[in-house]
């Protein structure tokens, strides 16, 4: 699996998850899978997040849940 698949594959679980958007991104940070984009990760604003805990929540569709 790629770095991007697992950081991708990370993200949506997170935003699918009941945590905080600060929550998320300190996750996303600290998780080794994701060490390759930790900058842009670390540029995220809270309110991007929480939009996309919304989008996720509205118009996810799993085939298999993360």
């Amino acid at each position: 699996m790629s770095e991007l698949q697992k950081y991708q594959d990370k993200l949506i679980e997170l935003l699918d998850s009941e945590k905080s958007p600060s929550e998320i991104s300190r996750q996303l940070a600290e998780d080794p899978d994701c060490s390759m984009y930790k900058s842009y990760i670390e540029s995220f604003d809270d309110r991007m997040i929480a939009i996309g805990q919304e989008l996720v929540k509205k118009w996810a569709q799993w085939t298999e849940r993360p």
